[in-house]
């Protein structure tokens, strides 16, 4: 028989969100709410399998975190807690878990990591201002920019109509147009248009995309920055977005969405077998850890994967991010955390876990004026992210710049801006463009 001191009591509420993240390759960080208003403390309990649990730490009341240290690198820890007090227990909290960093040296960037540049709300990124300034541009430090061209805001959207050759149009004077910035991507927005629903007749939808690959492909891009973001029109949160939501549930959604990434991917790849295509909001948002499992949109990217791993890039648009721990975590958070429960399945099938893990294709995009995260962002602290950020990524960072323009002679990014991107490929042993 349990003493008093010790007595399960349903008076004694437990604590309840219980994180666990990995800061270090020997520690591991819990944060929790504090549910109860009488505990004295709370009991940490940790296991080496995911079952058998033994008591580690006590902290004192009203406390809402706890680091682990001592930990074995790259080694996965499952923890639990509850509240007490000197006559009871709390109900334990469900069981997560993390894994610790590797304690490997720090890779650094390989000749093949790229810097590629978006100029965005500016007209200097546009195909039309890249040819009027396209010798100015073969001198900057990057090794690709992302361009945009009058339909990219619709051409994805339900009443686009536009054929092959209006947007081979478009984008053809791109063609051998650069010399140096060879490695150009294509941004396409859905926010303003949206596309058609998943249980909606999609062979229109499909050839919209193969139109666009096409027209790429003869251009002589690299890829497709696809932009998922919700900005006039909204298309991805069950149930108010979904035609059919009052007949289809949540899971019905997801798998309709994955499908049609799925098929999305295979037409693009059938006409241009090495596009790649960057999802700006990554499959984060739709897990149950940071994001919200009703959004759909991580399913439309997840079922792209599926169709070719390695072809989808995570966009990482996480501008806050700064310091190699950031990067880091956030790097171990997308291949280990969100494999997961309660995250995954359903946004990874159980049968996608592995190839997940071993074939995920992270980026980051870098914000040039970013003011969330600390510290704010000047030209000394963007060459220092970009140094921080490149050995987390498979292929590239981007720089991501909205009203300092960097693709026009004379303008605002000269002198201190482009020198830090200099000095930050100079740092990494990166090659000239």
């Amino acid at each position: 028989m349990l003493c008093y001191s010790t007595a399960l009591s349903n008076a004694l509420i437990p604590p309840s969100n219980l994180e666990a993240r990995p800061i270090s390759s020997t520690q591991i960080r819990l944060n929790w709410r504090d549910n109860s208003a009488n505990e004295a403390g709370f009991r940490v309990a940790r296991s080496l399998d995911g079952s058998h649990f033994s008591l580690i730490a006590s902290t004192g009341a009203n406390a809402t975190s706890y680091t682990d240290s001592g930990l074995t690198a790259a080694r996965k820890y499952w923890y639990r807690i509850r509240a007490f007090n000197s006559i009871a227990v709390s109900q334990w909290t469900a069981v997560v878990s993390a894994t610790t960093l590797s304690n490997n040296p720090t890779p650094t960037a390989t000749p093949t990591k790229k810097i590629i540049h978006w100029q965005a709300f500016s007209n200097s990124g546009s195909v039309s201002s890249v040819v009027t300034n396209h010798t100015y541009i073969d001198t900057l430090p990057f090794d690709g920019i992302v361009v945009k061209f009058p339909d990219y805001q619709n051409c994805l959207g339900p009443n686009y109509s536009g054929t092959y050759a209006r947007l081979y149009n478009q984008l053809s004077p791109m063609r051998n147009l650069l010399s140096q910035v060879k490695h150009n991507y294509v941004v396409v927005l859905i926010g303003n248009s949206g596309m058609v629903d998943p249980f909606d007749d999609w062979t229109a939808e499909r050839q919209r995309w193969v139109n666009l690959a096409m027209a790429c492909r003869d251009a002589g891009l690299e890829g497709i920055f696809f932009d998922d973001e919700e900005y006039r029109v909204r298309m991805w949160q069950y149930p108010n977005d979904c035609k059919y939501a009052a007949s289809k549930t949540v899971t019905q959604y997801r798998e309709q969405w994955r499908l049609r990434g799925t098929r999305v991917m295979q037409d693009v790849l059938a006409q241009w077998p090495n596009a790649k295509i960057l999802v700006t909001i990554d499959p984060y948002r739709s897990s149950s850890d940071r994001g919200n499992p009703s959004w759909l949109g991580g399913f439309f990217a997840m079922g792209m994967f599926a169709a070719a791993p390695g072809h989808m890039i995570n966009g990482g648009e996480r501008y806050q991010l700064r310091t190699t721990s950031d990067f880091a975590n956030w790097l171990n958070f997308m291949t280990n955390t969100l494999t997961q429960p309660p995250s995954s399945p359903p946004l990874i099938p159980q049968t996608l876990i592995s190839t997940w893990k071993a074939q995920i294709n992270q980026s980051f995009g870098i914000y040039d004026q970013d003011r969330v995260g600390t510290p704010a962002m000047t030209y000394s602290v963007l060459r220092q992210t970009i140094v921080n950020a490149m050995p987390y990524v498979d292929e590239f960072v981007w720089n991501y710049s909205e009203n300092l323009d960097w693709l026009t002679p004379g303008a605002g990014s000269e002198g201190n801006w482009q020198n830090a991107v200099w000095n930050a490929r100079s740092q990494l042993g990166m090659p000239p463009p």
